[in-house]
């Protein structure tokens, strides 16, 4: 008995040391509620995009809903659609805890998916356990992994690649049906947590690795094939209700039809940047200049690729071993290669794929890097076990070489750590969140779901930066800049804003993100010395029909629709806070007595101009005609506003037009007393729709088809694959129990 819990103690024990360097590595996020930042730009997609998002996401859970639409943010968005992975299991059992710490916590899980993951394939291939745990350390706290902190989606799909990896290679060896019907589920669970592009670039990588090493054991294609593809079904089949909508808003979003080669190339990997593997700060400018901030700033801080050191000496010697014709050694030398030449783009003569679809629907091909960090990894693990496999006969200095490995080990994580923490420092998330003077104002005066609009963060921030280079590293300027508040920080408190997807490179609506892009860019007026001279009309125009009351700026401007509102001031030379109000706006939902038809470009047109009056008509891109046919008079008010639901009550001395300045998005429904009418396409970008004189009650709600099929899909393949997965392992067990046991097997012998 003792013999086998030592047994079990020595396998679980890596496992046990993977987890304490991660409970090491995240501390203060999951124990004293940090937050980390980019000390260049004082943001990222960590701290002002997904804990946001999450506390939104936790609140849907709390009210039995699933996050599938959110009116907080451009005027609408198909929250769900857009890859915040709110099918993810793992996501609703974190619901009942903050949003810093359930995002602290899925990232220690991922990061030990990483680990565990990592570390089990490498074991697969036959290197030691003390060769597989430096591969593990050097997998999970490296390059992509230290990075994608900021961006949990990615860091998921990375976890989950890994864990495919290892299932790949094991069935290959052991050829277990089981074993391929987990790749699947780990795919689908990738899907519905994970990003696409991680996923595709991932598939591009496990194929290939599959074909390869299933002719290096020589068996024959087919059962190989009929196997991938029953692991892609699966794959697919889980991850449908979050592919099915995220294909929906693809085809209604700006990138839609591919984006170019050139729009993708621009943010590859530069190879005037490779000496970042071992000086991963080295290309960042020290000069406290605009042009020093912009090279600091995004996409720099992800282009980390750092492996530590050791890592890359010991990548190095895996590589040398390659030579020798090495067969891991090779393949992972040829992956390392083929990866970095696909993050490099053009630059390398890699700019040829990214014309093909799906690759062409993504941005920034560096991100690939996590296939190279992995190679480094594998590498640096085959450099390892040619260490622990040297010819020394005595005891002790076997002992010895152990103790050197995990000396090696630990150098290499604290070199990691080190430089991971430069690269995103903790900053207290208890202060961070906290309501500050510009939320508790708004909170205390906007009603009737008026909406706010703010200048891009950046704008405000980088005349700062250049006055006092100190402030770059001062946690509370930061935090006294988040006044502004930034883009998606909103859905902490609840204020409605009709700005948010165009500062993100995310999906955006085609239609809407034009309007959103001309108000949240090219509004802002600015002399060649970067001071703020005022708005255009149009940018007035626009946020006075979507119901913008407040106007958040750290430059005043004077116009004949706005009136100062407060202004916060800072004692740390920061630029005062203004807050603007619109004292001439529109109402987020109104009627009007008639509809005019034009294309979209004679829209646009009208909103330049500002030439209508919008509580008068309304511009639709088809025939109609319905409307007051003389004198019109109306009242509406809002009897519910829900994110997926709207209840407008309307009176009205003649049949006109209900218009609501939200989002037109395929999925919402209207009902006129129960009646399902047409929503029109109004004003470019809105929802309108026809409603009789007399008085009546109108519903939109938001009934997606995709959403709907695709949980279906995801529910029915889930129940499917989880019988399969268990009638197969139970199937393997008792043959395994059978072979294992000699009176059943000579029984079995003499029945044959």
């Amino acid at each position: 008995m003792k013999k086998k819990l030592l047994k079990i103690l020595k396998e679980v024990l890596p496992f046990i040391v993977g987890l304490i360097l991660i409970l090491f590595f995240f501390r203060n996020n999951l124990f004293n509620g940090a937050v980390n930042f980019n000390p260049h730009v004082g943001t990222n997609d960590y701290m002002d995009y997904y804990i946001p998002v999450r506390d939104l996401m936790n609140d849907s859970y709390k009210e039995g809903k699933l996050p599938i639409w959110t009116s907080k943010i451009s005027g609408g968005y198909p929250f769900l659609a857009a890859n915040i992975g709110g099918l993810y299991p793992v996501n609703y059992l974190l619901k009942d805890l903050e949003p810093q710490q359930s995002y602290a916590l899925v990232l220690a899980f991922h990061y030990l998916l990483i680990f565990s993951f990592s570390y089990l394939f490498l074991r697969e291939i036959n290197l030691s356990k003390t060769a597989s745990l430096f591969g593990g350390v050097i997998a999970t706290f490296s390059g992509f992994s230290a990075n994608e902190i900021m961006h949990i989606g990615m860091l998921t799909s990375f976890a989950y690649f890994l864990g495919i990896i290892y299932l790949i290679e094991k069935y290959i060896r052991k050829q277990k049906f089981y074993l391929i019907i987990l790749a699947g589920i780990f795919l689908g669970l990738s899907i519905l947590g994970g990003h696409p592009q991680i996923i595709i670039y991932s598939l591009l990588f496990i194929y290939p690795y599959a074909l390869i090493r299933w002719a290096s054991v020589g068996n024959k294609y087919p059962k190989l094939f009929l196997s991938l593809l029953l692991f892609s079904l699966v794959g697919l089949g889980i991850g449908a209700g979050q592919l099915l909508p995220q294909y929906e808003f693809t085809n209604s979003s700006t990138r839609s039809g591919g984006l170019t080669s050139e729009e993708i190339l621009h943010y590859s990997f530069p190879l005037s940047d490779i000496k970042s593997f071992w000086d991963p700060f080295g290309s960042y400018s020290v000069d406290n200049t605009i042009n020093g901030f912009a090279q600091n700033g995004w996409p720099t801080d992800e282009r980390y690729v750092y492996p530590s050191i050791l890592g890359l000496i010991f990548f190095f010697a895996g590589v040398y071993f390659a030579r020798k014709k090495d067969y891991f050694s090779v393949i992972f030398t040829v992956i390392f290669t083929v990866s970095f030449i696909f993050a490099a783009g053009g630059q390398l003569g890699g700019g040829v794929f990214f014309s093909i679809p799906p690759i062409s629907f993504f941005r920034i091909p560096y991100r690939i890097i996590f296939v190279t960090n992995f190679s480094i990894a594998v590498l640096g693990a085959l450099a390892i076990d040619k260490l622990r496999s040297w010819d020394i006969k005595d005891k002790f200095n076997n002992r010895s070489k152990l103790l050197l490995v995990a000396l090696i080990i630990l150098i290499s994580y604290s070199d990691l750590y080190h430089h991971a923490k430069k690269l995103y420092p903790e900053v207290d998330g208890g202060v961070w969140y906290q309501e500050n003077e510009t939320v508790m104002y708004l909170k205390e005066n906007l009603q009737k779901n008026e909406r706010v609009v703010n200048l891009p963060y950046f704008n405000a921030s980088i005349p700062v930066y250049i006055k006092d280079q100190k402030m770059w590293t001062d946690p509370e300027f930061h935090k006294n800049l988040r006044n502004l508040l930034p883009v998606y920080n909103n859905l902490l408190y609840d204020i409605p804003k009709n700005v948010g997807a165009a500062n993100s490179g995310t999906l955006k609506i085609e239609r809407f993100n034009d309007l959103e892009s001309e108000i949240f860019f090219n509004g802002w007026e600015y002399d060649p010395e970067g001071k703020l001279t005022g708005v255009s009309d149009t940018f007035l125009f626009l946020n006075r029909i979507m119901g913008v009351r407040y106007v958040l700026t750290n430059q005043p401007f004077n116009s004949f629709v706005t009136v100062p509102a407060k202004t916060i001031e800072f004692e740390n030379g920061q630029d005062p806070l203004y807050i603007i109000e619109f004292f001439d706006y529109f109402p987020r939902q109104f009627m009007v007595p008639r509809a005019e038809k034009a294309g979209p470009d004679e829209i646009l047109e009208h909103f330049e101009k500002v030439d209508f009056e919008p509580l008068q008509k309304i511009y639709i891109e088809e025939d109609t005609d319905w409307g007051a046919k003389g004198g019109f008079s109306a009242t509406s008010e809002f009897l519910k506003y829900e994110d997926t639901e709207v209840v407008i009550k309307t009176q009205a001395a003649g049949d006109g037009f209900l218009f609501l300045s939200d989002t037109f998005y395929p999925g919402w429904k209207a009902y006129v007393d129960g009646q399902e009418k047409k929503i029109y396409r109004a004003n470019y970008a809105f929802r309108a729709v026809e409603v009789p004189s007399g008085e009546h009650e109108v519903v939109f709600r938001y009934e997606p088809e995709s959403v709907k099929l695709g949980i279906n899909v995801s529910i029915g393949t889930s129940i499917f694959a989880g019988i399969i997965f268990v009638t197969a392992l139970i199937r393997e067990w008792k043959f395994t129990k059978n072979r294992s046991n000699p009176e059943i097997s000579e029984k079995e012998s003499l029945t044959t």
